[in-house]
C-alpha cells in the first residue's frame, strides 16, 4: 500500500504512471495478470488497451474482454466491481476467478481493470476486493497533482506577469492617464492590434482609453461600435471570446458584427468587477491569431489584481460636487434598496411608533386583577340543609328589600314531607288495630309515634312555606 500512495504523488508521465499502476496492483492482490481499458464514457463499447501486465494469454483474445464487459457493465457501473469464474486453468490457483474493477478518471471518460484472483479463500477474496476499491481513486490524485503542477508552473510565470505591468501603471495619478497606459502594455504583451478600456459612466460604459490614442471621437462610428461590445459583455457579466470557445454559451451579436467590420481574426472583451458589479470593459483585438485558454486566464488574472486600484483611483479622480452626490446617492439606494428588507421594515415601524407616541395620544386599556371588599357583611343562615338552587345576586349588586337573593333546592324536603304524611297514616292505622285488640300499651305507643310524625311533618311544612 505504501507503494500505491507514493503513486499519488507521482511525478512522472501518464504512460510511466501506469506501468507503476500495473505492478503495485499485481503485487497488491497477487494476481498473475492485470489488464487495463479505456472508453470515451458508459455508453461507448469500443474499448481500447491502457495498460497491461503479468500473464497476458489470458486476455489475448479481445472478443472474451468485450464479451465480459458487455455481460456484466451494469454491474460494473453500479458496485465498481464485478467477477466471473474463469475456465482456465492458472497455476497455483484451484479456483481462478477474473476480477473486474472500475478506476476512477478525471474526465467522462471510463476506466477498467482486470486481474486474476484465486476465490478458493472467501475470507482472503474479499480482502483483495476491498483492496481493489481503495486503489481505484489513484489515477484521480496523481491527475490532480499533476495539473496542480502545471498550474502552479503558469501561475508563477502569470504573477510575475501581472506584477510587472502593475508597476508600470501603479504611478499614474490619474485615472484616464492609468486607462491609456493599461490599454497600451496589453496590447504590446499580448501581440493585439488594438486595446480598449471602457468605464461605467451614467449607467452607460463610456470608452476612457485606446491604444496609441491619445485623443479620440467619442462620436465616432468605432468608439460607437466598441461600447456596444462593452454592454454586451457587461449585460452577461462574463468574459465573450470571439470566435466563440467550446462550451461557451453567450450572446455575441455586437462581436460579430464588430469582427466583420473591421476585419479581424478574434476579438475578447472581459468584465472589471468590483464588489460583485461591473464597472468596466477591456476588450482586445487581433487581426491574425486567436486568443489561447491560458493568455484569457492570465487576462483575467491581471483585471483581478488591477480592479481594486483603478476603482479607488477612478473614486478619487471625481470632483468633490461628484464625489457628494455619489454618496447621497448611494446613500438612497441602500436605504431603498431591496436588500436587508425585513430589517429596513422593522426599523420605519419602530421609528413611526416613537413618532407617534411624542406627538399624539394612545388610548389603551389595561387588565389587572382586583378584590371589592365592602364595609359591612351580614352572614344568613339557611334554616335547614339543602343544595343552591339558584343565586339570583353577586358580590357588589345593589338588592332592594324583600327581593330574593338565593333559593335553595326543596325537592329533598318534598320527599321528607311524603315520608312523614305516609309515617302518619302507618302509626294511625296500627293505633286502631292496637285498639280494637284492646292491646293499650301499643295503642298508646302507636298514638306517640303518630304525633311526633306530625310535629315533623309541620316542620316540614313550616320550611316549604
Amino acid at each position: 500500500m505504501s507503494n500505491i500512495k507514493i503513486l499519488r504523488d507521482f511525478d512522472g508521465g501518464e504512460e510511466e504512471f501506469w506501468s507503476h499502476y500495473a505492478a503495485n496492483i499485481l503485487a497488491l492482490c497477487k494476481s498473475p495478470a492485470i489488464y487495463i481499458v479505456e472508453s470515451a464514457s458508459k455508453e461507448d463499447l469500443k474499448w481500447r488497451e491502457k495498460s497491461k501486465s503479468g500473464l497476458l494469454e489470458i486476455f489475448q483474445s479481445s472478443e472474451f474482454v468485450e464479451k465480459f464487459l458487455l455481460q456484466n457493465l451494469a454491474k460494473i457501473v453500479q458496485n465498481g466491481y464485478s467477477y466471473e469464474p474463469l475456465n482456465i486453468k492458472i497455476p497455483n490457483m484451484s479456483t481462478p476467478f477474473l476480477l473486474t474493477f472500475s478506476i476512477e478518471s478525471d474526465k467522462d471518460n471510463f476506466l477498467i481493470a482486470f486481474i486474476v484472483a484465486d476465490r478458493s479463500n472467501t475470507q482472503q477474496f474479499n480482502e483483495m476486493l476491498v483492496r481493489t476499491q481503495l486503489v481505484n481513486d489513484v489515477y484521480v490524485s496523481y491527475k490532480k497533482r499533476d495539473i496542480h503542477n502545471r498550474v502552479d508552473r503558469a501561475d508563477q510565470e502569470d504573477i510575475f506577469g501581472v506584477l510587472e505591468l502593475l508597476n508600470l501603471i501603479k504611478d499614474e495619478k490619474k485615472f484616464v492617464l492609468a486607462c491609456m497606459k493599461l490599454a497600451d502594455e496589453l496590447c504590446v504583451k499580448f501581440d493585439c492590434s488594438r486595446v480598449s478600456v471602457g468605464w461605467k459612466s451614467d449607467e452607460y460604459i463610456n470608452s476612457v482609453a485606446v491604444s496609441h490614442l491619445e485623443k479620440f471621437d467619442t462620436k465616432s462610428s468605432l468608439i460607437k461600435k466598441l461600447q456596444n461590445i462593452y454592454e454586451e459583455c457587461a449585460d452577461q457579466e462574463q468574459v465573450i471570446v470571439y470566435p466563440l470557445l467550446k462550451d461557451q454559451n453567450v450572446l455575441t451579436l455586437a462581436h460579430e458584427e464588430y469582427i466583420k467590420e473591421n476585419s479581424l481574426h478574434a476579438i475578447v472583451s472581459l468584465p472589471i468587477v468590483y464588489n460583485e458589479k461591473i464597472y468596466g470593459v477591456v476588450t482586445l483585438e487581433r487581426e491574425d491569431a486567436s486568443f489561447s485558454d491560458e493568455e484569457i486566464t492570465l487576462l483575467t488574472l491581471t483585471l483581478l489584481q488591477l480592479n481594486v486600484w483603478l476603482f479607488d483611483l477612478y473614486e478619487k479622480d471625481k470632483w468633490l460636487g461628484e464625489k457628494i452626490a455619489d454618496s447621497a446617492k448611494n446613500m438612497l439606494s441602500s436605504f431603498f434598496g431591496s436588500e436587508n428588507s425585513f430589517a429596513k421594515f422593522a426599523g420605519v415601524i419602530v421609528s413611526a411608533l416613537l413618532l407617534y407616541s411624542f406627538f399624539f395620544e394612545w388610548d389603551y386599556k389595561i387588565e389587572v386583577s382586583a378584590t371589592l371588599d365592602t364595609d359591612n357583611i351580614s352572614y344568613i343562615q339557611a334554616p335547614y340543609d339543602s343544595f343552591v338552587k339558584s343565586v339570583n345576586y353577586f358580590p357588589g349588586d345593589f338588592v332592594a328589600k324583600g327581593e330574593t337573593v338565593i333559593e335553595l333546592d326543596e325537592e329533598e324536603l318534598l320527599l321528607k314531607k311524603l315520608e312523614m304524611e305516609s309515617d302518619v297514616i302507618r302509626y294511625s292505622r296500627e293505633a286502631e288495630k292496637a285498639r280494637a285488640k284492646s292491646e293499650l300499651a301499643d295503642m298508646n305507643i302507636a298514638i306517640a309515634k303518630v304525633n311526633q310524625a306530625e310535629a315533623a311533618l309541620k316542620k316540614v311544612e313550616y320550611y316549604l312555606s
